[in-house]
């Protein structure tokens, strides 16, 4: 059965694109964020899908977008890095919780079991909990273990990055618009199939 990487992603604003793309070029790793090649995006659900379900997943998200109302998306006060990765991290509250819970819910069942290649070839160096998530979601940061962030880029040596020399505007935003990507390596959002917009009642 053939199948892709797809992640469903929310869609920053304008104003916070254009600051994730500057601090992304000024890191100069592995990837560029350019809103062409590789898209700014927080990560709701990546896992590997089915080709021939790809109607039916975005079929679903237009369903259940259009009646989802939008909410606030809370930034932290500083960047973090973990594993070669720069990223700029949100609170995970209720609103983007439930939104996260509502996803995956509703996509799981399209994913007809399948886990991506990466995530089987390092399942054993994940926690038990990770490898729940992972057997039954196939994608290990969902539920309590959901960590919303915005990746600026990614250093393959696992480069130490002085993340105190990250200048960072308060990245805070009204969630909008979602959308549906084709996953590259690192989790890079690199080819853009739909965006979906959400109620528009805070």
């Amino acid at each position: 059965m053939k199948s892709k990487t797809l992640i469903i992603a929310i869609c920053p604003p304008k104003n916070i694109l254009d600051s994730a793309i500057e601090a992304s070029k000024k890191l100069r790793g592995d990837f560029v964020l350019d809103c062409k090649n590789f898209f700014p995006h927080i990560t709701l659900y990546m896992t590997e899908f089915p080709e021939k379900n790809l109607t039916k997943i975005k079929s679903s998200l237009k369903k259940y977008l259009r009646s989802y109302k939008v909410f606030k998306l809370i930034a932290a006060q500083k960047p973090d890095g973990k594993r070669g990765y720069v990223y700029a991290t949100y609170l995970l509250d209720k609103n983007i919780s439930d939104f996260q819970d509502m996803i995956v819910e509703q996509l799981n069942p399209l994913r007809e079991n399948l886990i991506r290649q990466k995530d089987l070839n390092r399942i054993e160096t994940y926690t038990p909990e990770e490898i729940k998530n992972v057997k039954k979601y196939g994608y290990r940061m969902s539920g309590k273990l959901y960590n919303p962030h915005l990746t600026l880029t990614k250093f393959s040596e696992n480069k130490i990055v002085d993340l105190k020399k990250i200048m960072l505007p308060d990245l805070s935003f009204t969630v909008r618009e979602i959308g549906l990507y084709y996953g590259g390596e690192s989790g890079t959002c690199n080819d853009e199939i739909a965006r979906f917009k959400l109620k528009k009642i805070l």
